[in-house]
């Protein structure tokens, strides 16, 4: 992981010279500052803020970007100050877990001083939880016989509901944390929900444990029980817990 970090770091200051004076700051994020970042598999996220969109800066920019991309999966995200500050009701997830696991190599901390307000992330995670409560309910439909299948989408779904948890914690005002394990502890405590399916399905995931075509049917209908629940203590969420 530093070995990654350290190549990236010997491009600042051509990334520098290339957007000039009408750069912010360059911050990384996800996986790399999270400690589970992954050589040759997982992307090495990357914050450019700028003062204001040029697009001849990202022409110019497109080499080295196609270069990095090769090199180190190198994955960028480029905004204006006045993009983040004006939609962070609109991707409050993404820019709350920016704000949280976040370094900034150079230049002015944009997030750490980013008000985020919970009645915005509220939304955000009733519309995800809702959006793969629906998604099951229709796989179920379209899959029934087709287990392989029906256990994948369980398995894919995995990473975004730890997600939807640990901004669940947040809404709670809920101190984090990165372990997986303490996540599901900390949201199960707080929303009276056992996630024993959740678990199995991420224990099977890790072990690439094989499961039988009728205990699949059998985890799915349990899954889509417990995903259920979560969108309905979502729903019901408390105007007044989030002032």
């Amino acid at each position: 992981m530093n070995s990654i970090l350290e190549k990236f770091k010997n491009y600042l200051p051509e990334i520098e010279n290339i957007f000039k004076e009408n750069i912010i700051s360059v911050t990384i994020y996800g996986s790399i500052v999270k400690g589970n970042f992954i050589p040759k598999k997982s992307d090495l996220n990357v914050l450019i803020i700028c003062k204001k969109n040029i697009p001849e800066q990202f022409i110019k920019f497109s080499p080295l970007f196609l270069k990095l991309n090769r090199k180190i999966n190198f994955y960028p995200l480029i905004l204006t100050k006045d993009e983040i500050k004006n939609s962070a009701d609109i991707f409050p997830m993404e820019f709350s877990d920016i704000k949280e696991h976040h370094i900034t190599l150079k230049g002015k901390d944009i997030f750490k001083n980013l008000k985020i307000e919970n009645k915005y992330l509220r939304l955000e995670l009733e519309t995800q939880i809702k959006g793969k409560l629906i998604l099951l309910k229709e796989s179920l439909l379209k899959f029934a016989k087709n287990k392989k299948n029906l256990k994948n989408i369980m398995l894919n779904s995995i990473p975004s509901i730890i997600i939807i948890l640990k901004n669940v914690l947040i809404l709670n005002k809920i101190k984090n944390s990165i372990s997986i394990d303490a996540i599901i502890s900390k949201a199960e405590f707080i929303t009276k929900i056992k996630f024993d399916t959740l678990k199995k399905l991420i224990k099977i995931k890790n072990s690439n444990e094989k499961i039988s075509s009728s205990e699949i049917l059998k985890i799915y209908s349990q899954y889509l029980k417990e995903i259920e629940s979560l969108s309905n203590y979502i729903d019901k969420f408390k105007t007044s817990k989030l002032k």
